[in-house]
């Protein structure tokens, strides 16, 4: 189990790590000059997280590798020993709760999706496809090869969507990643 694992487990008791996950990233993406904790506990529902501590704690680790210039991030999901459906199912989940939290923060101004550059608008469209996927059991081989294509693309598209995002506001907002 990952640290940002550990930290998702504490952060909420009902949600899966991997749809927290997506929530943070989709919801940083939406606003990626600016994060706001409330507005997040807000979409996401008190009742749904645990302490105000462990929440701010998980966020600002997932923010800090969603945002590093490495490209490091990847979509929280179980390692390569886990099962393939399983994996498959929270990838699912991953862009599912990216969608919702990209929804629920995108800026209000833009008014529909068509708003939105053009990239972003087949990204979104993509991780709605994504999100209703399983896995096949007939052919394990050929699924791992898809998967693992599947979820390159999630990794280098969330990171399009927020970079583009980011490009798109306007320069006089705050850097800051996170506002509590």
């Amino acid at each position: 189990m990952t640290d940002l694992t550990s930290q998702a487990a504490a952060a909420s008791n009902t949600l899966s790590f991997s749809e927290l996950h997506g929530l943070v990233c989709g919801f940083s993406s939406g606003r990626p000059n600016t994060f706001s904790l409330p507005d997040f506990v807000e979409l996401v529902g008190e009742d749904a997280l645990t302490t105000d501590q462990a929440v701010a704690e998980f966020v600002g680790t997932a923010l800090k590798g969603f945002a590093a210039e490495d490209l490091e991030f990847e979509p929280l999901i179980d390692d390569d020993g886990a099962p393939l459906g399983q994996r498959v199912d929270q990838l699912s989940i991953w862009c599912a709760g990216f969608l919702s939290g990209f929804g629920a923060s995108a800026p209000a101004s833009s008014g529909s999706t068509d708003a939105l550059p053009t990239e972003v608008q087949e990204i979104l469209r993509d991780f709605a496809s994504i999100s209703g996927l399983s896995a096949d059991e007939e052919d394990p081989e050929e699924d791992l090869s898809a998967f693992e294509e599947i979820f390159e693309f999630v990794k280098v598209a969330a990171l399009l969507v927020f970079a583009t995002m980011r490009a798109a506001q306007p320069a006089d907002k705050p850097s800051d990643p996170v506002d509590s």
